[in-house]
């Protein structure tokens, strides 16, 4: 007879062990815009724990870790600091130069390197905005048009025009809007934000007002103010200034010969004085050489001469003359006593 059969089992344990999950390293924002100067923060955090792990900016490497051991590179150590365990990142001061893609690298205990990448925007501090106007103030003839020439320093996200505490125009981006009794006679012109009025009359005079807000920085104002002048009384000022010229006219005329005569006559009394005093220089030389008196004396005696007489009696004698043979008589009493 055949002894007891025997069956054997065998046991077989299987332990099915999961596959490592990949390192995730989580960032709290995958771009940052810090102001100039500012501090830029790279917040990580890895979703196993890391062994070793650096951090990489343009083929260049800020820091470095293994375990709790770390390092700084570059010119990076004396405004950066490294957190560990995480591995986040923090540089102070940034400037414009600093901004670009930052990658952190990280090998976790179990599995392989893991990266991530946060782009660090470094906003320079704004410029001032100014609104720069072709004119502070315009002169227009009535009916003629006002062209309101305005430019922007940098780009413009919203503005307005004013006129007497009244909305001519409105913009936001390139829509705009035109209020009140302006949509007929006026134009926006955009992005600039130039304003065209057409057929101005007085009534259109005054300050206008442009408000402009800047994609980044604080709102600025610019005042242009508008003359409008009336055609009538530019003609009524020209009448007038012609009045004035032909009224002007004799005036000078007169001056003219007021000036003349008062030199004439101050020449004439000049005149006059030096006659003068040359005869009283003749007076004293005369009481002082009896001579010279006779002589006067004399030259004027002459000078009562006709002068038909005068030369008669300058002339000489001719010799052949008929009359140089005549023999004068003596009619003297003298002469009647000596004849026979």
């Amino acid at each position: 007879m055949g002894g007891p059969l025997l069956t054997a089992v065998a046991v077989c344990s299987f332990i099915i062990e999961a596959e490592p999950q990949g390192l995730i390293i989580q960032t709290e924002n995958s771009q940052i815009n810090v102001m100039e100067e500012g501090d830029a923060f790279f917040s990580v955090k890895p979703s196993a724990a890391v062994k070793s792990g650096s951090w990489e900016f343009q083929d260049g490497i800020i820091a470095q870790w293994l375990g709790p051991n770390f390092t700084l590179h570059n010119d990076y150590k004396d405004w950066s600091e490294l957190f560990l365990p995480n591995g986040s990142l923090l540089l102070k001061s940034v400037t414009v130069s600093d901004s670009g893609k930052y990658t952190v690298r990280m090998v976790p205990e179990t599995g392989n390197e893991s990266t991530a990448n946060i782009t660090l925007n470094v906003l320079a501090e704004p410029q001032s905005f100014t609104i720069q106007t072709e004119n502070s103030q315009m002169n227009v003839m009535e009916e003629g048009n006002a062209f309101f020439s305005v430019k922007p320093s940098a780009a413009v996200k919203s503005g307005s025009w004013e006129f007497q505490d009244g909305i001519i125009a409105q913009w936001l981006g390139p829509n705009f809007t035109l209020h009140n009794d302006y949509k007929d006679w006026s134009e926006l012109f955009l992005p600039n934000g130039s304003l065209l009025l057409k057929s101005v009359t007085v009534s259109d005079s005054g300050k206008y007002t442009v408000r402009m807000v800047p994609e980044t920085g604080n709102e600025s104002t610019a005042t242009i103010t508008l003359n409008v002048l009336d055609p009538l009384l530019k003609v009524q000022n020209l009448n007038l200034g012609a009045i004035i010229g032909i009224t002007s006219v004799p005036l000078i005329l007169g001056l003219i010969i007021g000036i003349s005569a008062w030199l004439i006559k101050r020449k004439a009394c000049g005149r006059k004085n030096s006659t003068q005093e040359q005869e009283a220089t003749n007076s004293n030389a005369k009481a002082n050489d009896p001579s010279a008196a006779i002589g006067e004396s004399s030259a004027a005696t002459y000078e009562n001469i006709p002068r038909k007489q005068k030369e008669q009696a300058s002339k000489s004698l001719d010799e052949n003359s008929a009359y140089m043979d005549l023999q004068l008589q003596d009619r003297s009493v003298y002469g009647q006593l000596m004849r026979p």
